[in-house]
């Protein structure tokens, strides 16, 4: 019979202060962390917290507060009587009464400055349909309450005679409504014309003659017959007369300063048809 011998197992036995290092080593490594971040000062972690605060409360302030403060001015400016129109000016007319562009505007002293700005183009337009003259309107707001109609007008080209009364034509080709008791400048006075091809027809000849010529008509009569609807009578500053057609004007006035020296008196220079000139009171032969 084998007999086995029992192992030796021998094992070191520590101290209970040995087992106890560890576990305390660990508590106060711990400890000492907590006590680091609980120590530590705010403002070296936030240097800037008080004032990134600041900011966002002021931002929040003015998004609340603002909005409701541009409301409040609004509503009082709206029923203040300074919302309201006060006076009304017009500026850049020579021809057309500043009262027509007021009346035409459509404006009135209980309308709001709101409004008329929200209807702005739309009641520059309006000028410009009802005043015939008119090429251009523009409406300002000045001083709160006051507006300015800055207008342009169509350029005059000459004066309608209708029985001893001067009506402007323009170069549009209007005719306005409101008289003048006197022509004013060196424009010529139009007989027998209306609104229509042949008065276009003229103002568009007449703005290519070169100014001396403009300069040199006194008077324009439209004595077109059935034969010839565009003949014209056209009296000469120099106390000559021109009989000419609408449709060949432009190329031939120009040329009347060589015609009229030809005459030895004063007379007619006929350019209807060809081109020659004769003394008043004379039968010239065709």
């Amino acid at each position: 019979m084998a007999f086995f011998g029992k192992k030796n197992n021998k094992s070191v036995k520590k101290e209970p202060a040995e087992l106890i290092k560890p576990w305390q080593k660990y508590l106060e490594k711990k400890e000492g962390q907590k006590q680091t971040f609980e120590y530590r000062p705010v403002g070296k972690t936030l240097p800037n917290l008080s004032k990134v605060r600041h900011t966002k409360l002021k931002r929040n302030l003015i998004l609340v507060l603002g909005p409701l403060v541009i409301l409040l001015i609004l509503v009082f400016y709206y029923i203040a009587p300074i919302s309201k129109v006060g006076q009304v000016f017009v500026k850049g007319t020579e021809i057309i009464p500043e009262q027509t562009i007021i009346d035409h505007s459509g404006i009135k002293a209980s309308d709001h400055i709101f409004k008329l700005l929200l209807q702005k183009h739309a009641i520059q337009k309006k000028i410009r349909l009802q005043t015939p003259g008119i090429k251009n309107a523009t409406l300002q707001v000045r001083h709160f309450n006051d507006l300015t109609f800055r207008v342009q007008e169509y350029q005059r080209v000459g004066y309608l005679n209708k029985q001893g009364n001067y009506y402007s034509v323009l170069i549009n080709g209007v005719i306005l409504k409101s008289a003048v008791t006197k022509p004013v400048g060196n424009l010529p006075v139009l007989e027998n014309f209306t609104s229509g091809k042949r008065l276009n027809l003229f103002i568009k000849t007449y703005r290519k003659l070169p100014s001396s010529i403009q300069n040199d008509i006194s008077e324009v009569h439209l004595t077109g017959s059935k034969i010839n609807p565009y003949q014209i009578r056209l009296f000469m500053n120099d106390n000559n007369e021109v009989i000419a057609d609408l449709r060949t004007m432009g190329q031939k006035l120009p040329k009347y300063p060589t015609y009229a020296k030809a005459l030895k008196t004063k007379g007619v220079v006929d350019l209807e048809v060809g081109a020659f000139a004769y003394p008043f009171k004379t039968n010239p032969k065709k």
